[in-house]
């Protein structure tokens, strides 16, 4: 080839690669990258985000938000912004987990995490607020069951006196049967742990039997400090105490009814509780101790009570800290043929 022929050649690669240049310059475009709180600003002939952001060696959490989206082409303005998933930790009961968002709002951020929530469950904070700055979210999942339960219910026993037998002698003329009672509970369940059990109802299936004691005993009886009474029954019973505290009563100051028996008189040291199935409401008592406690003295039966069902008597202490202090104890309750007055009715209050 000529000298003429290799020139002419070589300016035709030269222009070729003139023009070459030229459009991948026109081509060329610069993209701003908003990552965060951090910008960085790239040259690239890519329209491709994925490319895009690997040509800035920049790489994402699935829970990263990004605009444009990543299957979409670089927009005209040459920007893409990027929001970082946050970490948050989620807590159930002892298991702790680490999950990512980019939500602000509690309820979101369990969406956006596929987080389902049970009608009953709780959540801290609440699905309205915000996250907390500490980024923590409990759940407490909530189970609630229901489970019945049969309980003995103890027979009375009631002694007769008779003067047909003398003093010490005595004959079972009915014997005692224990009845069922079938409760039942609600069970609150809190990340598989029980919190909480309470009785809802209650049904008597099976009721119990009386014993029936005849005695030969004199029908006077004299209290530990010399006070003579008559009497026509007596009966063995379980004694508890209660107060006018609203965990006894269910009810605060105020309250309709507050500190009035089911007599509809005022609850007091002397007044009791009983089941009026088996002491009738306005019977006169004396309370004998039968584990060598001092006696609770002589009562009037002027209340109910829904735990008070059989053979159970609740004694009245004004005092908080001793009706707490009193426990359960068995006791002899006679049953007066005769009226006392109420200046005898003292309870545990001057002893």
């Amino acid at each position: 080839m000529s000298s003429r022929g290799i020139k002419s050649l070589l300016l035709l690669v030269i222009f070729g690669l003139v023009i070459i240049f030229g459009i991948k310059t026109v081509f060329k475009h610069e993209v701003v990258i908003i990552d965060e709180d951090k910008t960085v600003t790239i040259s690239t002939f890519e329209s491709k985000i994925p490319k895009i952001l690997k040509l800035a060696d920049i790489n994402l959490r699935t829970e990263d938000r990004i605009e444009p989206n990543l299957d979409e082409a670089i927009g005209k303005d040459g920007k893409i912004v990027i929001q970082r998933a946050k970490p948050i930790t989620l807590v159930e009961g002892e298991k702790q987990t680490t999950i990512y968002s980019t939500e602000s709002k509690v309820g979101a951020v369990l969406e956006s995490a596929g987080i389902t929530l049970g009608k009953d469950d709780q959540v801290y904070p609440r699905l309205n607020d915000a996250v907390a700055r500490d980024r923590l979210i409990e759940i407490v999942r909530v189970k609630v069951a229901y489970e019945t339960v049969s309980e003995k219910i103890p027979y009375n026993t009631v002694y007769k006196m008779t003067d047909s037998k003398s003093p010490g002698e005595h004959e079972i003329l009915s014997e005692g049967k224990d009845g069922t009672l079938e409760c039942r509970f609600k069970i609150v369940y809190e990340n598989n742990a029980e919190v909480s059990r309470q009785m809802v109802s209650d049904k008597v299936v099976l009721a119990p039997e009386t014993e029936i004691i005849e005695e030969g005993l004199d029908k006077l009886y004299v209290t530990s400090r010399g006070m003579p009474f008559r009497y026509r029954e007596v009966l063995i019973l379980r004694a508890t105490a209660y107060d006018l505290s609203y965990e006894s009563c269910g009810k605060n100051p105020g309250d309709p009814g507050y500190g009035i028996t089911r007599s509809g008189t005022k609850a007091r040291p002397g007044a009791v509780a009983v089941d009026p199935r088996v002491i009738a409401l306005g019977s006169k008592l004396y309370v004998e101790s039968l584990d060598g406690t001092s006696d609770y003295g002589f009562a009037s039966a002027e209340d109910t009570g829904s735990a008070i069902k059989g053979n159970r008597i609740d004694l009245f202490i004004s005092n908080r800290a001793q009706a707490l202090r009193y426990g359960v104890h068995r006791v002899r309750v006679y049953v007066l043929d005769e009226k006392i007055p109420e200046e005898m009715l003292v309870g545990y209050s001057k002893k």
